[in-house]
C-alpha cells in the first residue's frame, strides 16, 4: 500500500478526530472508497482522511492527479471550505491561510482598498456631507471603511462579518491561539477567552508573577517541605525554596516531576493546560505525592474542570492574591483557587482556613 505525503495545502485543514475517522473506515470497509484521493506533485491535497480511512480498513485506494497548472491552496479550499464539522471561526482562518498563498488575499485587499481611495477622494472633491454625516475614526480608518473590508472578507470566506473582526483581532494579540484554534487544539471559547477575560498574567503581558510569602508558608504547614516547583525562577525560588526548581530555561513540561510540588504555572495559553496536564498525570502514576497549585478561579475551563476533578481540598482566598515581583507591582483582576492534591486534606483546611473558605474533595 502507498506510503504518500501530504501536500502543505492539504494541511490547512484539521484532521477529523479519531472516533470520525474510525466511522469513515467502517463506511468504506462496507460501501468501498466513494470519492478519488487527488494529488499535486505526488502529494495528496484533497482526501487526506480517507487517504487514512483506507489505510485504517486495510483497503487499497483510487488516486486521481490534478494538472500541474492547479492553485494547490484555491483548490483544498474549494473542496473542504464548507466542511461541516469546521467552526466559523475555522473557517475564515483556513480561508485566510489559503488564499495568501494563493495569491486571492492580495486581489480582495487591492479592490478594498481602491474603494477606499475612492471614497478619500469623494470626499476630498467637496462632496456635500453634513458634520453629523461623517464617519468616526479608528487609528486613522473610518468605521465605514473597516465595516465594509469586514463585510467583503465574510463574503469571500463564507463566513460572517463578526467572525471577521474576531479573528482578525486573535491573531493580532494572540497568534499562537489562532493557531490552534485552527488546527482544533482549543475551541473558540476558550482562545477568545484568553483576550477577553482578566487574567493575573494578562496584567503586565507576560507570566512572571511571584507567589507572596505567606502562601508559601501555608504550603509548609501541609506538606512539610516543597521538593519541586516546576514552573519557577532564581527571584521566585527565594521565597518558594523548593529542593528543585525549573524555568523557562530548563522547561518543565519536558523533566519528570516528583515528590511534594508546588505549582504556580504561566496562566496563558496553551502553557496552563500543559501545566495542568502534566501534573495530573504525575499525580495519578505516583510520581507526586502531594501537591498545591496556586491558578486563577477559571472553574469553567477544562483545565480547571481537571484539577477540581482531582483536588483532595480547594481553597478560594478571600480577596485577591497579591502577587509580587522585584521590578513590577501586581494588581490582579481575577480572583484564585488554590488546589490541594494528596492525603493531607485536614492539615491544608487548617492552614488555608485563614486565607479563605476551604472545600473538601469527596
Amino acid at each position: 500500500m502507498p506510503e504518500l505525503e501530504f501536500h502543505a495545502a492539504a494541511q490547512q485543514f484539521p484532521l477529523l478526530p479519531d472516533d470520525r475517522l474510525e466511522e469513515l473506515s467502517d463506511d468504506i470497509r462496507q460501501r468501498g472508497q466513494q470519492e478519488a484521493i487527488r494529488l499535486l506533485d505526488g502529494k495528496i491535497v484533497d482526501g487526506r482522511n480517507r487517504y487514512l480511512a483506507c489505510l485504517k480498513a486495510g483497503i487499497e485506494p483510487y488516486f486521481e492527479t490534478l494538472p500541474e497548472t492547479v492553485n494547490p491552496y484555491a483548490y483544498a479550499w474549494s473542496r473542504n471550505g464548507e466542511r461541516r464539522d469546521l467552526t466559523q471561526d475555522q473557517r475564515y482562518l483556513i480561508w485566510k491561510s489559503c488564499s495568501r498563498r494563493s495569491g486571492e488575499w492580495d486581489a480582495i485587499h487591492q479592490h478594498i482598498q481602491e474603494r477606499a481611495n475612492q471614497s478619500r477622494s469623494e470626499l476630498k472633491k467637496g462632496q456635500a456631507r453634513s458634520s453629523s454625516d461623517r464617519p468616526s475614526t479608528i487609528c486613522g480608518r473610518s468605521i465605514a471603511t473597516q465595516r465594509g473590508s469586514s463585510i467583503e472578507l465574510a463574503a469571500a470566506s463564507k463566513t460572517n462579518r463578526g467572525t471577521v473582526e474576531r479573528m482578525e483581532r486573535l491573531q493580532r494579540e494572540r497568534p499562537d491561539l489562532a493557531e490552534q484554534l485552527r488546527d482544533g487544539r482549543i475551541t473558540s471559547s476558550e482562545a477568545m477567552r484568553e483576550i477577553t477575560a482578566p487574567h493575573v498574567a494578562q496584567n503586565s503581558g507576560d507570566n512572571e508573577w511571584y507567589t507572596p510569602e505567606e502562601y508559601i508558608a501555608c504550603v509548609r504547614k501541609v506538606m512539610g517541605n516543597i521538593d519541586l516547583d516546576p514552573a519557577s525562577c532564581q527571584a521566585a525560588n527565594e521565597v518558594v525554596q523548593a529542593g528543585e526548581f525549573f524555568s523557562l530555561e530548563n522547561d518543565g513540561l519536558s523533566r519528570p516531576w516528583h515528590g511534594r510540588v508546588f505549582m504556580n504555572p504561566p496562566y496563558s495559553q496553551p502553557y496552563i493546560q500543559q501545566f495542568t496536564e502534566k501534573l495530573i498525570n504525575h499525580a495519578v502514576k505516583g510520581d507526586v505525592e502531594q501537591a498545591v497549585a496556586l491558578v486563577n478561579n477559571a472553574t469553567e475551563t477544562r483545565w480547571g474542570q481537571l484539577l477540581l476533578a482531582h483536588a483532595s481540598a480547594v481553597c478560594f482566598p478571600a480577596g485577591r492574591v497579591k502577587f509580587w515581583h522585584p521590578e513590577k507591582t501586581s494588581a490582579p483582576l481575577q480572583g484564585q483557587m488554590i488546589i490541594y492534591i494528596g492525603a493531607n486534606s485536614d492539615v491544608f483546611t487548617e492552614s488555608f482556613n485563614n486565607i479563605g473558605v476551604v472545600y473538601r474533595g469527596q
